[in-house]
């Protein structure tokens, strides 16, 4: 019996048992921080490489819109640049292949004028060369202007201006200034293209 009671008792560290429990929970917390960090960097990782991916994407819409939008423009450009060219030459068609008007003064022109003392005559029929066939009404409404201002420019020349060719053509010039003159003061549009003499006599 005594010898029983000098065996040392085994006992248990009251501590032991605390500090491994504790190291697993220090453990575990890691775990769950380290797994924490590693997927909130992975959000914020995957989340930047969208927003480059976005940027990248507008980016490149922008530039395809911008090269597409130049050459449209261009193609425009050229567009009415060919359309005025195609105007321009079929306004000119229109200029060179319509046939030209002659419109007839009557009654002729009867003009008396001196020479050495002596009162000649000039009666002088005329034709207007016109291409719009308008001008023909405004000829009409316009005459008595226009045959008072040719007696009086007429009526200033001496024999030798109106017997020899070189002094028939500046006066068939001076005809054709002096009407276009009242057409264009009262219409403003010259009208007329030339003037054409079909009887010149001088008695």
């Amino acid at each position: 019996m005594a010898d029983d009671l000098d065996e040392p008792v085994e006992t248990k560290e009251s501590g032991g048992g605390n500090s491994n429990l504790l190291m697993i929970m220090m453990l575990v917390l890691m775990m769950i921080f380290v797994l924490g960090a590693g997927f909130g960097g992975y959000l914020l990782i995957t989340q930047m490489q969208k927003s480059n991916q976005e940027a990248l994407a507008v980016a490149q819409a922008v530039v395809t819109a911008s090269n597409q939008q130049k050459p449209a423009e261009g193609e425009e450009e050229g567009e009415e640049g060919e359309e005025d060219e195609e105007e321009e030459e079929e306004e000119g068609d229109v200029q060179e292949t319509r046939e030209p008007i002659f419109i007839p003064m009557r009654p002729a022109l009867i003009v008396n004028f001196p020479d050495d003392g002596e009162i000649r005559y000039l009666q002088l029929t005329l034709d207007f060369k016109a291409y719009d066939p308008a001008v023909v009404a405004t000829l009409d409404t316009y005459k008595p202007v226009i045959r008072n201002n040719l007696v009086i420019l007429l009526s200033n020349k001496g024999y030798e201006d109106l017997v020899t060719a070189k002094g028939k053509e500046k006066i068939r010039d001076e005809i054709t200034e002096a009407v276009q003159e009242i057409l264009e003061e009262s219409t403003g549009d010259p009208g007329i293209d030339s003037v054409y003499f079909t009887e010149f006599v001088i008695q």
